[in-house]
């Protein structure tokens, strides 16, 4: 059984939320929103990456299928003055507030999102003194649709 891949889902329900959305700057026409590392080192602050499965358990039984899948959602932001920090800071909440028991935020082709939650946001690991990170953990409990 191959899990389904919950970066464009994600990364849609954050392009769909104007109030997040519209605070990013684009990269390549599109809203600094990614799903891959590393990122292109040209891409502008602030940023928000999905990353890849953290976790995937298999929770189901003997004739159900169901899923539990975590990723962390990270923002990225300059460091140099203090209104870049409270944007990271801002967005992160954005993000959890999207995500945090609602459900519906995503939609997973085959697959019933039956819950949402999120942990965070924390600090996220950062290279230099220059730059700030946040991220939530998202996981999703996701039950297969039977055709």
């Amino acid at each position: 059984m191959s899990a389904p891949d919950l970066a464009a889902p994600l990364r849609a329900a954050i392009l769909a939320d104007s109030g997040i959305a519209s605070q990013l700057p684009t990269f390549k026409s599109a809203p600094a929103v990614f799903t891959r590392r590393p990122v292109p080192k040209e891409a502008p602050y602030p940023m928000i990456v999905i990353s890849p499965d953290i976790t995937n358990i298999d929770n189901g039984g003997l004739d159900n299928t169901q899923l539990v899948i975590q990723r962390d959602v990270t923002v990225y932001g300059q460091n140099e003055e203090a209104a870049d920090y409270r944007l990271v800071e801002t967005l992160a909440w954005a993000l959890r507030d999207l995500f945090h028991q609602e459900r519906n935020a995503i939609t997973v082709t085959g697959w019933c999102v039956a819950s949402l939650s999120c942990a965070g946001p924390r600090i996220a690991p950062t290279d230099d003194d220059h730059s700030t990170g946040r991220l939530i953990t998202v996981t999703a409990r996701l039950a297969r649709l039977e055709a």
